[in-house]
Formats: C-alpha cells, sequence, structure tokens
C-alpha cells in the first residue's frame, strides 16, 4: 500500500502550478509568476485569479468550478485525511483562491432583480490559446471574456459554480472562516437561482467552449448537484425538494466527472435521504466499474486500473475511487462491513495502480514515488517555448496525476502525448479527495488496533 499521506500533500502542490493572476508573495511554486493580470478588461471586469484549466492557459469555468465542487466533497467530509497528510492549510488556500474567483465572475449589477446579471465562463480563447506554446508569464495573446446572461443562459456553469461556492461554504465555515462562508453562501444562492430561472445549454452561449469541454449529459445534473449542496449548506428542505426534482438517475456505465455529475448527486442523494432509490443507482454504478469494465494488466498485489477511457483514464478511475471510498463509509456506517471492505479494497487499488504498483513500476503522480513522469503536456512546467524539444520539461510539476494508461497498460511519457500525458484540475480533484478518504480510514483503522 503506498503513503497514501505523502501522495495527498503532493497532490496540493498541482493546484498552486495552476495559479492565475497576482500570485501571494509566499506562492510556494519558484518557476510561477504573476500572469493574466489584464483578465477582464475588454469587459471592464476584474477577472484575474483562479486555475488555468490543465497543460494550457484558458480559465474555462465548468471544469474549474467542478474541481473546487469536488475537492471541497472531499475535505469537508474526510478533514482528518486532509489533516494527517499536513495538507489543510493548502486546501483551504485552494478553495479560497479559486472560490475568490468565481465570485468575481458573477455581477449581478447591484440588483436585486436576475435579468440583468451576468455570469463569465470562460477567460481565453481556446484556439489562440492552443497555439501558444510558453509559460504563462509570457502571454501576449488576447484572452476574450465569454458570459452567459438571461438572454443567453449557461445552466451547467452557473449551477456548477453555484455548487462550488455552496461547497467551499461548508468547508471554510468549519474552518471558523464565518465571513467567508457567509459571503459564499449568500453568492451561491442568488447564483443558483440565476441559473434556475434562466435555463439553457452554455456552449449555445460561448462556442468557444464545444471543442473542449462541450456539455453532453445536459443540465438537469447540475441542477440536482447545485441545488444538492446548497441543501447541505443551509439545512433548507426546499433545495432537496429541487434536488430531488431535477435528478435525471445516475449514468451506471459513465464516471463523474466535469460534464455528468449524476453518480455524485446519487451519492449525496443516498446519504442525506437514505432512500434506497439512490442507494440502488450508486451501487449499480458501483458494480459496473468494479466488475463491468475492462482492467489493465495488474501485479500480484493489484487488480489492475478499470479502463473507462483513453483521454484522462487515471481522472475517471480516481472518481470511481472517491464514489467508492464514500460508499464505503456509508456501508461502515449501517454496519455492512464487508461491504465496506470490498469498496475500500477497489479504491486503494485504483489509488495504488496510480502510485505505482502496476507491472512497470510507473507512478502516474510527478514526484512521487521512483518513476514517475519526467514530461507532463504542460506549458509552463515545460520551461521551452518548444513542445517537440527533447529535452525533459525544465520543471516538476509536483502533484500533478497526469491522464494514464490506454486499455492494455501502455503508458508515454512524452510531452506532445496530450491524451496520456497531459494534467487538468479536474484530474487531481477526485484523486485527491478519495486519498484523503483513504488516509482517514486506514488512520481509523489503526487507531483501533
Amino acid at each position: 500500500m503506498a503513503d497514501y499521506a505523502s501522495a495527498l500533500d503532493m497532490s496540493m502542490d498541482f493546484y498552486y502550478a495552476q495559479y492565475s493572476g497576482a500570485l501571494p508573495d509566499d506562492h510556494p511554486i519558484s518557476w510561477r509568476g504573476d500572469s493574466a493580470l489584464t483578465d477582464g478588461a475588454d469587459v471592464g471586469r476584474d477577472l484575474t485569479g483562479g486555475w488555468y484549466d490543465a497543460g494550457d492557459h484558458v480559465k474555462f469555468n465548468l471544469p474549474m468550478a467542478f474541481s473546487a465542487t469536488m475537492l471541497a466533497w472531499g475535505a469537508a467530509d474526510f478533514s482528518a485525511g486532509y489533516e494527517a497528510a499536513g495538507a489543510t492549510e493548502d486546501i483551504l488556500t485552494h478553495l479560497d483562491w479559486v472560490t475568490d474567483y468565481l465570485m468575481r465572475c458573477y455581477d449581478d449589477r447591484g440588483t436585486a432583480d436576475l435579468s440583468d446579471d451576468i455570469f463569465y465562463a470562460q477567460v481565453g480563447n481556446g484556439g489562440l490559446d492552443h497555439n501558444y506554446w510558453g509559460a504563462p508569464e509570457d502571454m501576449t495573446m488576447a484572452r476574450p471574456a465569454y458570459a452567459v446572461t438571461a438572454n443567453t443562459p449557461g445552466t451547467e456553469v452557473t449551477a456548477e459554480a453555484a455548487a462550488a461556492m455552496a461547497s467551499t461554504s461548508i468547508v471554510l465555515r468549519e474552518a471558523g472562516q464565518t465571513a467567508k462562508a457567509d459571503a459564499l453562501l449568500q453568492k451561491a444562492i442568488q447564483l443558483y437561482d440565476f441559473a434556475s430561472t434562466y435555463q439553457g445549454t452554455y456552449t449555445n452561449a460561448v462556442p468557444d467552449a464545444q471543442n473542449y469541454y462541450n456539455s453532453f449529459s445536459g443540465y438537469q445534473d447540475e441542477l440536482s448537484w447545485g441545488a444538492a449542496w446548497l441543501y447541505k449548506a443551509t439545512g433548507d428542505s426546499a433545495y432537496l425538494t429541487k434536488a430531488e426534482a431535477h435528478y435525471p438517475g445516475a449514468s451506471t456505465t459513465w464516471a463523474l466527472g466535469w460534464d455528468d455529475k449524476s453518480n455524485g448527486v446519487a451519492m449525496l442523494l443516498a446519504e442525506v435521504t437514505g432512500k434506497a432509490r439512490y442507494l440502488a443507482d450508486v451501487d449499480a454504478h458501483l458494480a459496473h466499474m468494479m466488475t463491468g469494465l475492462p482492467r489493465t494488466p495488474g501485479t500480484d498485489s493489484n487488480a489492475g486500473l478499470a479502463w473507462l477511457d483513453a483521454w484522462g483514464a487515471n481522472r475517471y478511475a480516481a472518481n470511481m475511487a472517491f464514489i467508492a471510498v464514500q460508499r464505503a463509509n456509508l456501508a461502515e456506517g449501517t454496519g455492512d462491513l464487508q461491504r465496506a471492505a470490498d469498496l475500500f479494497e477497489f479504491a486503494s487499488d485504483q489509488i495504488d495502480y496510480m502510485l505505482g504498483d502496476n507491472p512497470s513500476g510507473q507512478s502516474y503522480l510527478v514526484g512521487f514515488g521512483d518513476d514517475f513522469p519526467l514530461n507532463p503536456h504542460h506549458r509552463g512546467a515545460s520551461g521551452t517555448t518548444n513542445i517537440g524539444s527533447s529535452a525533459n520539461n525544465l520543471h516538476e510539476l509536483t502533484g500533478a496525476l497526469v491522464g494514464g494508461p490506454d486499455r492494455w497498460g501502455n503508458y508515454n511519457d512524452s510531452r506532445t502525448d496530450y491524451v496520456q500525458n497531459e494534467v487538468a484540475t479536474d484530474y487531481n480533484a477526485g484523486f485527491s479527495g478519495a486519498l484523503a478518504g483513504l488516509v482517514a480510514h486506514y488512520a481509523a483503522a489503526e487507531a483501533l488496533l
């Protein structure tokens, strides 16, 4: 079994590398500096801050907000894991940073009237950005801001941002940051109202996002997800009613991710309602992930990675592991200890594989283990303006989880391979949460010995 606490602590470093805007004086990544300081100038609003999405420098708010929600979920439920890993301050800093940005993206025009509200859903043009290979500090291309409004709504991104604010408010409130938690929750309530009142697919308002983060699942899952998080943050049963009304049913054969939150909603609703319907959906999903998916070749101690898709294979397996840990804790609470043990074993297997328990001994977490990626697809870490340079990346992108192997366990540590070797904020989010859950579980188990 890998050192989950060290891996969790390391995974926090990756988010620091993704910070956009004016960096704090104590920013821990020496090779990063201030960047994109005029974001929002084209629309007369300060849209600096937030996270760069992946190996590029666009701020895509749908996956960014989803990453924040996932991180907050892990931090809320597995605070003991973060504490044991010495990563509590880091997770609080990251959630504070990203939600500060998301709040700046929401302009309610200072009125109670929702019809004039604006939410900026993206900063940076995908095509212009992806034609540039270099550090964010050296960017010179235009970085337009793209908005959703009452006339051109974007329910996926607005409801997800509301979920991020609401879930983060829970974490910050628990940490004693009451004023910030109150401000986030107030914004979350208003933004969710806007998302629910003016419904529409966000890529119709922001066509540039379609080639990168298209909404395939629609927005009922985000409306349910956002309402579920507002219920957890407020205790207001009206939000639970909305979460159940919008619940689209679980995507049994697909994993939780930035587009489809239905399995995450099923897990949340199973926890807060105890209803058999949601529990059955979670269990059907996990059964397919655990026994219905192909596995990469494993080892004597690992059954292999549950392989769903070529693009971000590790990301999907990490999100499966996160849901498995959540469901295991629920099983423990009801005395179903064998079910819990099976789920923890599956989650551990997935995370262990990513940390090096695989036939090639390959760690997919940069900086972890003896053989980790040296050339993740990441402009800033590469230290070059030539993506095809044969030299290894100049900077170590510590804590980043790369995309992962193909169906047969083959992996290519190449800077130009953006399928297997890119990184992204959403790749790390469920991964960090699963690690925190496993740290908390095994620490509690050890304390009982």
